[in-house]
């Protein structure tokens, strides 16, 4: 996948991931950078998210176990962060008719 791939400032030829494709990647492989508890800690340290990019990027991947993971990793931060919330009303929209965790 080659959305929300970027070449970094002031290199040549590095291409990072964009903060809300890196979290969508964090989400989905989480055990990859530490465990669950580590992603809450990384996300707690987020301050702006897109939501408008975060649902493209989980559309592609169009995985019902990675919904169900972001849906959970929001949930729990999203009393505190308003971009949050509107990330988990995303999320449980999307999935409307399934069987959703929900966010608090």
């Amino acid at each position: 996948m080659e959305e929300g791939v970027v070449e970094a400032k002031n290199t040549t030829g590095v291409r990072i991931t964009d903060l809300e494709r890196t979290v969508i990647d964090s989400i989905r492989d989480f055990n990859k950078i530490g465990g669950f508890e580590e992603l809450l800690n990384c996300l707690e340290s987020v301050h702006y998210l897109d939501e408008t990019k975060l649902k493209r990027y989980l559309d592609i991947y169009n995985t019902q176990g990675l919904y169900q993971k972001a849906r959970v990793s929001f949930g729990s931060l999203s009393k505190r962060d308003a971009t949050l919330k509107g990330v988990c009303r995303v999320l449980q929209e999307q999935n409307r008719k399934k069987q959703t965790v929900p966010c608090k």
